[in-house]
């Protein structure tokens, strides 16, 4: 049957028992856990940053403009969608089944998301073993549902349950899609955001965020604009010489949309409170360990995500200035010479790139999945 294009407005559209949406965005985790018991401080006094003027203060996430949903349409997918009877079966072939569809009229065509989960026996719940999800986009024309773009893969793919709606303020159709990807080392939630342009091309914009050791991890209204900014995980420091996962450096990068250009561009110097918040707590966790014996795993961590949240808010001097007062050597009673070792290692490394003016990162990197 031959798509009607009246019902395609900007929507999500659930397959029975299906849900393609989860209640609100992933919040990325500070760099590590609880603090040790507070011991009697050195004379030395932290510093404090300081706020430029238009940093944004906390706010609670903003509702977006929501797109108009419409109850789905009880046919079979491949009616919805013009889809051939062999396209549907290909599917099958594959071990895969239709999961739910995501679609939006828009220049005379439909434009549609289309979700494939592998069939329930091939899927080990308990051990979270099997084939991953499948997101693929069509372009439903004249009774034809054409590929675009690139297919992507992985554990678990989440269409945002409002659908096709303008996220950006650019008035182009946009789609966001939550991803979720466990590997050995590396566990979390990315996103994805596409958007059709005035051609009809679908686009990643945030695809240039998927580098090595970095992604996006969250999308969301930060300054009360109604338009998601994008916080990007910065993971180079990940597990670096011998520090534990969960004890590794992170830095995080905020992104605003630029419509003019229609790209996402740095924003941290204007977006500080995340990363003021990660400094206070950086400070107050290493400082609790002075006038002890130095522990690496509960040190090296923070402080190095405070001198890359300071960079990244503008504050480069003043972060340098506070990460030789937190690792300067006198501040514990005890240290192992490997230990000492290793810390004057790092404190002339960064130096030189504090020097120099380079991005404070270690000489080799680790290879984190985006």
């Amino acid at each position: 049957m031959r798509l009607q294009t009246a019902l395609l407005i900007t929507a999500l559209i659930l397959l029975s028992g299906c849900s393609l949406g989860k209640g609100s965005a992933p919040q990325p985790a500070d760099t590590p856990a609880a603090a040790a018991p507070s011991v009697e401080q050195p004379a030395s006094q932290p510093a404090q940053p300081v706020e430029t003027a238009g940093a944004a203060l906390p706010a609670p996430p903003v509702a977006l403009p929501q797109g108009t949903p419409f109850p789905g349409l009880g046919r079979p997918v491949a009616e919805v969608f013009d889809f051939q009877v062999w396209q549907i079966d290909d599917f099958s072939r594959e071990n895969y089944s239709v999961a739910g569809y995501s679609a939006v009229d828009y220049q005379g065509s439909a434009y549609a998301a289309l979700l494939l989960a592998p069939l329930p026996e091939l899927v080990d719940e308990e051990n979270d073993e099997g084939m991953g999800q499948r997101l693929l986009f069509y372009r439903l024309n004249n009774g034809a549902a054409t590929p675009i773009g690139r297919e992507y893969e992985s554990d678990t793919l989440t269409i945002d349950p409002i659908g096709w709606h303008d996220v950006n303020g650019d008035d182009l159709p946009d789609l966001p899609v939550q991803v979720h990807k466990a590997v050995d080392y590396w566990d979390s939630d990315y996103w994805l955001l596409f958007s059709l342009d005035e051609e009809g091309t679908l686009l990643n914009l945030l695809a240039d965020f998927y580098a090595l050791n970095s992604a996006p991890v969250t999308l969301q209204d930060m300054d009360n604009d109604l338009q998601p900014e994008v916080e990007v995980i910065i993971a180079d420091w990940y597990n670096w010489d011998g520090l534990c996962p969960t004890c590794s450096p992170m830095g995080y990068k905020f992104y605003a949309f630029n419509p003019d250009k229609g790209v996402y561009e740095d924003a941290s110097a204007r977006l500080q409170s995340p990363n003021l918040e990660r400094i206070n707590a950086a400070q107050e966790r290493v400082s609790a360990t002075f006038g002890g014996p130095y522990q690496p795993q509960e040190v090296l961590g923070p402080a190095i995500s405070l001198l890359l949240a300071y960079d990244f808010i503008g504050q480069r001097r003043q972060g340098w200035d506070e990460f030789l007062r937190l690792s300067d050597p006198a501040n514990w009673t005890q240290i192992d010479p490997a230990d000492l070792n290793q810390l004057e290692t790092l404190r002339e490394m960064l130096r030189r790139q504090f020097e120099t003016n380079q991005p404070f990162a270690p000489e080799k990197t680790q290879d984190v999945p985006g």
